[in-house]
């Protein structure tokens, strides 16, 4: 999904994100999991922009952040929620592949 032209712009240090969807699994007593229909909050979330303070926050564009379930202020917006974060929200930078 792009993320060009949001309609939404973050302002002084905050950071917009998308979550990255996950589906929660029920477990049978043989192991088996089962999808369920309630969606689990993802810890896991992607920077989509950044506010006029971007030198601040120790996170860049497309960057891929861990995050507290129930951190910062979701906004829905043309079908897509993101998530409006603070700096305090942020617990790590996950680095794919060794690369940041």
């Amino acid at each position: 999904m792009c993320f060009n032209n949001l309609p939404i712009q973050p302002i002084g240090s905050f950071i917009l994100a998308v979550r990255y969807e996950t589906k929660g699994y029920s477990s049978l007593e043989d192991g088996i999991l089962i999808p369920s229909d309630n969606k689990i909050k993802s810890q896991e979330v992607k920077v989509v922009s950044l506010g006029s303070l971007k030198n601040s926050v120790d996170v860049n564009l497309g960057d891929r952040i861990l995050i507290n379930k129930y951190s910062g202020i979701e906004v829905k917006i043309k079908g897509v929620t993101f998530v409006l974060l603070k700096k305090e929200d942020l617990l790590a930078k996950l680095l794919v592949g060794g690369n940041e």
